[in-house]
């Protein structure tokens, strides 16, 4: 949260105007009730660092996160929160071991779930290795090849 605030200025320009309204009232951020902090979002469905992009290949909109972007174009020194880079996985920590969980919202997540037809596991490559390591990943791989 700190970091955000801190680069906010560079995040700023690809954040929708209505998003920034919620933002400037509420913060980009509350915690919930687990004490846990997320992302405020607009109208109980969107985070308010979304922003959306035409697919050049398709026509169709497509969600961005306006953290990441900044990211991308070397604006920012972070990636966007491994917790958002690795939705629509949900992580809980226990005491004894961690839950690696799927959070499927219906409206929100289906249609960009489903173009690829890659396993979820593949499509998340990146944030599981950032989040869990290489080798989690790669034993994460062997399982589920095993498997099916």
């Amino acid at each position: 949260i700190k970091e955000i605030d801190k680069h906010f200025s560079a995040i700023k320009p690809y954040i929708p105007a209505a998003h920034l309204q919620i933002i400037e009232k509420k913060g980009f951020f509350y915690k919930d009730l687990d004490e846990e902090y997320c992302t405020n979002l607009i109208d109980n469905r969107q985070c308010v660092f979304v922003f959306f992009e035409q697919n050049a290949t398709n026509g169709d909109l497509v969600a961005k996160c306006a953290i990441e972007k900044a990211f991308e174009q070397g604006l920012i020194p972070f990636q966007k929160p491994v917790s958002c880079h690795l939705y629509p996985i949900r992580v809980t920590d226990y005491e004894d071991f961690t839950a690696v969980n799927f959070h499927f919202w219906q409206d929100v997540c289906s249609k960009s779930l489903t173009p690829s037809g890659k396993p979820l596991y593949k499509l998340l490559k990146t944030p599981l290795i950032r989040r869990f390591g290489q080798n989690w990943y790669a034993e994460l791989v062997s399982q589920c090849e095993d498997f099916g």
